[in-house]
């Protein structure tokens, strides 16, 4: 396991800035007394490579020693389970004047979002800032009679334009959601996840669009498939009024990063829209996207021998994000003389 600061290049087996290597089992930790950051914040984003010189299977995890706040980044979902009467606490940043949503996809049980916001990042004033209850909270689902969502409005009294902002749910039953924290929009979408297909259904005439973040400067691969009925898909770039592609009649769409000058790192919006009643699915894919970790959940994966596999634990800068230019090969088996 090799571990890189994501300011540099990606982590290989010879070139990392913290290793970790054993046979069953490997822990590594970071810690700010470390001579790798006397001069720099332990703060950051980091990718991992795991590195198989053999056929195997594993679990890997990235926490914080407090491991209460988890920080999240503009546009990018994550999902969470809860037990009945627990609270998640949340946190994430804010660089200009516009009402701020936060948004939950509840897949079973009730929750209730609460936000505040602080002028400082300081450690200590975010703990003593966490919205727990409604009254130590600015915003709160259940003050606004809002179920899925919290919009945390530009005008109110206690909006700051470069705060840190936290947030937390609390569950009123056994629950399972997606939470993502994004700018108000004239448009509503809904965010999508890289390899991971969203299912949805449309009446004839109507439309239904969906967003999805790029960090890469890699080809993008869109598939469209209609189970039943009929549609049809615009892709755009930046903005959703500019339409860059269109995905033809086959379904699938290729946009080459290195070919294409529309196409950036940043935001993109895909609009469906459907000739008749119909079902269908939407799947967007970049051959070397990295799995991002969640903050103490264990990610499982299988590795074929000589596979270097990058992770990513919640990135914070999506600017810098970069990936390898070739992915993992199989070893040549030599011929038998």
């Amino acid at each position: 396991m090799c571990i890189r600061d994501r300011s540099y290049s990606l982590p290989s087996r010879d070139n990392f800035d913290f290793r970790a290597v054993s046979y069953r089992g490997e822990f590594l930790q970071l810690s700010p007394d470390m001579p790798f950051f006397k001069d720099k914040l332990i703060s950051g984003t980091y990718t991992i490579g795991v590195y198989g010189q053999s056929n195997c299977s594993y679990s890997l995890m990235a926490s914080t020693s407090a491991g209460v706040i988890e920080e999240l980044t503009m546009g990018i979902p994550v999902r969470h389970k809860q037990a009945k009467g627990s609270i998640r606490h949340f946190r994430f940043l804010s660089w200009k004047k516009a009402d701020i949503k936060v948004r939950l996809t509840v897949y079973n049980g009730r929750v209730v979002i609460r936000a505040n916001v602080i002028a400082s990042s300081n450690e200590a004033s975010i703990l003593e800032h966490l919205p727990t209850s409604e009254r130590t909270s600015a915003w709160s689902s259940q003050s606004s009679n809002t179920k899925d969502y919290l919009t945390i409005h530009s005008f109110s009294k206690s909006f700051l334009v470069n705060g840190t902002y936290l947030a937390s749910v609390e569950s009123l039953e056994d629950t399972m959601y997606d939470i993502v924290v994004e700018y108000q929009s004239a448009h509503d979408y809904s965010i999508i996840r890289f390899r991971e297909p969203s299912y949805s259904s449309l009446v004839a005439g109507s439309t239904r669009m969906f967003g999805f973040i790029v960090g890469s400067q890699d080809d993008i691969t869109l598939s469209l498939s209609a189970s039943h009925g009929s549609v049809s898909a615009k892709v755009s770039a930046g903005t959703p009024e500019n339409v860059h592609w269109t995905i033809p009649q086959d379904g699938k769409l290729v946009i080459e990063a290195s070919k294409d000058t529309n196409a950036h790192v940043g935001m993109y919006y895909v609009t469906v829209a459907a000739q008749k009643d119909s079902q269908f699915s939407l799947l967007v894919e970049q051959a070397l996207h990295p799995k991002i970790l969640l903050e103490g959940t264990p990610y499982s994966a299988m590795m074929i021998s000589d596979c270097l596999l990058y992770t990513s634990p919640s990135p914070r800068d999506l600017s810098t994000s970069r990936m390898p230019s070739s992915a993992c090969k199989k070893k040549k088996k030599k011929n038998k003389k």
